[in-house]
């Protein structure tokens, strides 16, 4: 069982398309909006309406208390502080989603669970400060604050190239890289 699976085996989740709100778009696809729900382990569905669930927009999830957050294969965008104000402490990011500036600032403590494949650049101020764990592969490019201001990352990984890196506390400008 890959790491991802163990991590929201045992938890139930808010996944019934009547918890959140959305748009139906001209491509005939869907943008969640917002959430109604009070289950704060959410897996966003693949699809609503039988559409696939292609974009999540900014602000549809702002002070939303959410502990754990699982987003569907079918992503292909979030927009700008739409998880804002959150506690995202474990997140699951599929590879093909593009993730406007902000997304996740504020309280959002993520640790990410993800290759990102196809993920080739990481905006400005995407994770803020908050996050302790990622795993980037090589030939994704980021912003030097995509990480947070002054948080380390960018230095570390460009002396030690792709991987999975830690750090101890949301404070540490020190990031080691996990042996493999």
């Amino acid at each position: 069982m890959n790491k991802n699976k163990r991590l929201f085996s045992k938890v139930t989740k808010a996944t019934k398309s009547e918890l959140f709100r959305f748009t139906r778009t001209e491509d005939n696809t869907i943008t969640i909006t917002g959430y109604t729900g009070k289950n704060r382990r959410v897996v966003i569905p693949s699809e609503i309406d039988g559409l696939p669930v292609t974009a999540i927009d900014s602000w549809a999830f702002k002070d939303i208390p959410i502990k754990q957050l699982t987003l569907p294969e079918t992503l292909s965008w979030i927009g700008g502080e739409a998880f804002i104000g959150n506690h995202i402490k474990a997140l699951i990011i599929p590879d093909s989603v593009t993730i406007k500036s902000d997304a996740f600032t504020s309280d959002v403590r993520p640790r990410i669970y993800s290759s990102w494949d196809n993920l080739d650049f990481i905006s400005y101020k995407c994770f803020d400060s908050r996050l302790l764990s990622i795993t980037i592969r090589s030939g994704v490019t980021f912003h030097e604050d995509a990480f947070g201001h002054e948080n380390g990352f960018p230095a570390a990984y460009e002396s030690n190239g792709p991987g999975t890196y830690t750090r101890k506390n949301f404070n540490s400008v020190s990031w080691t890289k996990v042996k493999e």
